[in-house]
């Protein structure tokens, strides 16, 4: 409490908590299977638009899905698909909030290029199919795009 004196404690927030994480434990194989299930099918739309995954098969979460961009900068492709309204992160999580390239990613035998041009999707039980497939046609737009222009 950084040597404030406490207060009252937030016991509704707490129990709504406590029933949340019940939910999604009861929930949780659902969960992965879902988000899995999402995963490989975007991983396939995205090779065939020309990106590569990070990451070998048993390497990855059912949840998040690595990609390398061809020769662009993932800054690039952050900004081109938040035009879009799309919302996607560079590097791995453990590299966010950092002006340092992933060294998970450098970890797993990519070369600091390979990092600077990396992209990460999450995604959540609650993303839609749809949402998936609106992704997967922006970036493929986008490197159509970008790597014209990179010419």
């Amino acid at each position: 409490e950084n040597g404030y004196r406490s207060g009252t404690e937030n016991i509704v927030g707490i129990a709504g908590f406590g029933a949340a994480a019940d939910e999604a434990k009861r929930n949780i194989a659902a969960s992965v299977s879902k988000t899995a299930s999402l995963r490989d099918a975007c991983e396939r739309a995205i090779i065939e638009a020309g990106a590569e995954p990070n990451l070998p098969e048993g390497a990855r979460a059912s949840h998040v899905l690595s990609i390398r961009l061809p020769d662009i900068k993932s800054e690039t492709m952050l900004h081109y698909l938040s035009s879009e309204g799309i919302f996607v992160s560079s590097g791995s999580a453990c590299s966010s909030n950092s002006q340092h390239l992933s060294s998970a990613l450098i970890a797993y035998g990519r070369s600091e290029a390979e990092a600077d041009s990396s992209i990460r999707i999450s995604l959540s039980p609650r993303n839609t199919k749809e949402e998936l497939d609106a992704f997967c046609a922006a970036l493929a737009a986008g490197l159509s795009r970008l790597s014209r222009i990179r010419r």
